[in-house]
Order: structure tokens, then C-alpha cells, then sequence
């Protein structure tokens, strides 16, 4: 019930304008009910199911070759369905496409899916017994519950596109920053590249470790995630994509610690203009149509910056649009930018800091500090021994900080020094 109120927000402004061109599609399936089970044939979208058919008598759906999708809560909502089938032509349920179906616990084919949007699978028996969706090492789908912590499967190498969109709803939206119920996620060391989305507008989020193992961070991956605290990027971090943690305000500091990181536009900052950016997009473009319609109900909502991004966000999310309606990238002059960005001298970091206006200070290595976090503590010679013991590796950085002695060598002598300096056993000179 959840995703429909909050789905239904989102369509009562923005979403009857594509309906009924996508209604025609549904009008040319067939729709056959036999003893408690709905077969659809036929090509193209699943938009609705026909009028004349009572849901609470659909205990098991079959969808046959040639049908590609089921798009906003098409088949949501079926009391007693308890079984569903796609096809392999079948590649993408949209916006809670299979959600409050309490008693669906089985769905066959759902490995031909590769594109899961936000609560399409909540609130069903499945999602509780299956809350992560993996499919040759790529998580798709993340079904969050109400747990505050979430551990990422291990084997996983790719986070997908929306893949967390599970924590975009009315507590976690991000106007609500003071309500809804604050999530960690934990990602497995293999991996290795965050997507485009996969986290963004998830206000919920606060913390999230970064493995060693990640090379890439997608456009927009944790784009308006309001309570994600600061982070470590680590040396095996080889891209950050455009906005990657664009408009993170309790992000107070972002490390990068590989020199060589490319970084895209507008990966870091803070932009609260909101009256000035679309005002800007909306004089030079048609894709605002109605903007003065928003503008009021945007000027009634002290959080209204958040609130649009929110609902245009999630409406092009399912319209595929969604990618060409960030307003703020044609916007120049940004009013005002928050926290600071921590890099090596003379590195991309620092670069982008000054080309961007935001805070820049540099790294310096501090004998100890293998983790490179800017605090000595017991995790260091955690990690050093891990690598003396061969479980683990160091970076160059970190290498060169677990030479505690500074004799050249990183051996069981530096981890000793650093545990007694963390005990106030023994203070380095």
C-alpha cells in the first residue's frame, strides 16, 4: 500500500500525460482467465489490465514470448497472486510494476530482467525471501525493508542503476530529512563499479563503506543522498562520474586518495537556488512545460528544491527521459557550495576544487595512518598486520604511512610502535 500512495503522488502530477499514448499498447494484448490463472499474450508493454477483470480472482499470471515489460504498478496490487512467469523477451519491470502482491512468492524467469525501477517488486512475499536480485555477479534490485543495516551479497561486482531505489519513499524522500529511518549499506570487496542512480535520491542513506576493489562511480550514483556522511575514496578509484555526489550536503569532506582520478562535472557541491535554476532551465527549454504550475507548488514548501528534484526525478526515472532534465547543468553560477574536498597536492582532486569553488586541503601523509582516515587508531594496525600477514594489501600512500620507524622497511616493528602510540603505551618522538 505504500508504493501506491507514493506512486500515485508522483502520477497525479506528472504521469497522465504518457499514459494514454502507452494505454494503446495494453488495448492490443490478449487477456485470458482459466481457472484462477491470467495468461497475457500478445507484443510490447504491459500498461494496465482490462477493467473487466477482478483482481482478487488472479491467483497465478503467465506472460507469454513478445511482451518486454510491465510499466508504472500494472500488476501491482492482486491479493492472492501467488505466482508470476515472464518471458525471456521480458526486460524490465517499472515503478512498483509487482508491488502489494502480499502472497507473490514465486517469479520464474526474472533473471531475463535487467531493468528494475524503484519499489517494483515491494511488498511481497518474494522481495522478503529474496531481497537482493543478482544476476552474473550485478545487483539489479535491493529490497530494503525496514532494516537499518543491509549487507550486499558477496560475488557481487556491479551495483545497477536504481538498484537501491528502495529507499526512495515517503520517509526517505529527500524533503524529509529529519524522519524516516537511517540505513548503512556494506558492499562486499569485489565490487567494482557503483552505476549510474544506483543510489541517488536515497535520503535514508548515512553511511556507506567503499572496498578496496571499487574502480568506478557512476553519473549521479549517489546524486541528493542528504544524510550520507563523509567519505574515502580509495586509490583504485578510476572515475567519479557527473554528479556523482552532487548536492550530499552532510557530506562535509570527500577524500580521493588516487591522484589520478577522473572526476566529472559537478561531482561535489551544494546548489539551494533552486528558484534561479529553474528559472534558467525553464527560459531555454521546452522540457518544463509546466513550470509556473510548479513554481506554485514548489513556493509553498520550504524544502522545495528537494521536493522537485524528487518528483521529476522519480517521474523520468520511468520515462527515460529523466537523464535530460537535470536543470542544474546548464547553471554556471552556483549560489552556494559546502564542504571540502581532501586530495593530493598537484592531483585531479585539486584541480576540480579549483575549477568548481569548492574547498580544497590537501592530503599529508602522517606515519601511522595506514588507513589513511586522518586518525590514528587500532583499525591502522589492523590493516598493517593484515598485510604483514598477507590477508590483505596497502597502497603506495598507505605503505609509505605504515613506515612508522621511518627505516625504509614496513615490517611487525612499525605495527608494534603504532599499537603502543594507540594504547599511550609509547609516544613516537
Amino acid at each position: 500500500m505504500k508504493c501506491r500512495a507514493f506512486a500515485g503522488m508522483v502520477a497525479g502530477l506528472l504521469f497522465m500525460s504518457v499514459l494514454p499514448a502507452r494505454a494503446e499498447e495494453s488495448d492490443a494484448l490478449q487477456w485470458d482467465l482459466k481457472e484462477h490463472v491470467l495468461t497475457v499474450t500478445g507484443t510490447g508493454s504491459i500498461v494496465y489490465v482490462p477493467d473487466t477483470l477482478d483482481p482478487d480472482t488472479v491467483y497465478e499470471i503467465v506472460i507469454g514470448e513478445g511482451i518486454t515489460d510491465a510499466q508504472a504498478r500494472a500488476l501491482s496490487n492482486y491479493r492472492h497472486l501467488r505466482k508470476v512467469t515472464l518471458p525471456s523477451t521480458f526486460h524490465k519491470l517499472s515503478v512498483c510494476a509487482l508491488s502489494d502482491n502480499p502472497e507473490l512468492a514465486e517469479i520464474g524467469g526474472l533473471e531475463y530482467v535487467t531493468d528494475f525501477n524503484y519499489h517494483c517488486l515491494s511488498d511481497t512475499a518474494y522481495s522478503a525471501a529474496h531481497p537482493y536480485v543478482v544476476t552474473d555477479g550485478k545487483l539489479y534490485y535491493a529490497d530494503c525493508g525496514k532494516e537499518p543495516s543491509l549487507t550486499v551479497p558477496d560475488g557481487v561486482t556491479e551495483i545497477m542503476p536504481f538498484a537501491f531505489g528502495n529507499l526512495i519513499d515517503e520517509a526517505h524522500m529527500p524533503s524529509g530529512d529529519e524522519g524516516g529511518m537511517a540505513v548503512s549499506v556494506t558492499l562486499p570487496d569485489s565490487v567494482e563499479i557503483i552505476h549510474e542512480n544506483a543510489f541517488a535520491l536515497c535520503a535514508g542513506l548515512e553511511h556507506i563503506n567503499v572496498p578496496r576493489s571499487l574502480r568506478e562511480i557512476g553519473d549521479r550514483a549517489f546524486y541528493d543522498c542528504a544524510n550520507l556522511g563523509s567519505l574515502t575514496l580509495g586509490e583504485g578509484v578510476e572515475r567519479i562520474g557527473d554528479q556523482a555526489f552532487y548536492n550530499c550536503r552532510s557530506m562535509e569532506t570527500l577524500t580521493v586518495q588516487n591522484p589520478d582520478a577522473v572526476f566529472g562535472s559537478d561531482v561535489y557541491g551544494t546548489c539551494y537556488d533552486w528558484h534561479g535554476a529553474i528559472a534558467d532551465r525553464s527560459s531555454r527549454s521546452d522540457e518544463l512545460k509546466d513550470y509556473e504550475r510548479i513554481r506554485r507548488i514548489l513556493e509553498k514548501s520550504p524544502t522545495g528544491m528537494d521536493e522537485f528534484m524528487a518528483v521529476f526525478s522519480l517521474h523520468f526515472f520511468d520515462t527515460d527521459d529523466y537523464c535530460h532534465i537535470s536543470f542544474k547543468d546548464s547553471i554556471t553560477d552556483f549560489k552556494e557550495k559546502r564542504g571540502t574536498l581532501f586530495g593530493w597536492e598537484n592531483s585531479t582532486a585539486q584541480t576540480f576544487a579549483a575549477d568548481n569553488a569548492v574547498g580544497f586541503e590537501p592530503i599529508s601523509l602522517t606515519p601511522g595512518d595506514v588507513n589513511l582516515d586522518r586518525i590514528i587508531d587500532i583499525l591502522d594496525v589492523i590493516a598493517l598486520n593484515k598485510y604483514l600477514l598477507g590477508l590483505g594489501d596497502l597502497g603506495a600512500f598507505s605503505r609509505a604511512a605504515a613506515d612508522y620507524n621511518t627505516d625504509g622497511k614496513v615490517e611487525n616493528t612499525d605495527a608494534l610502535e603504532i599499537l603502543r602510540t594507540v594504547l599511550g603505551i609509547a609516544v613516537k618522538e
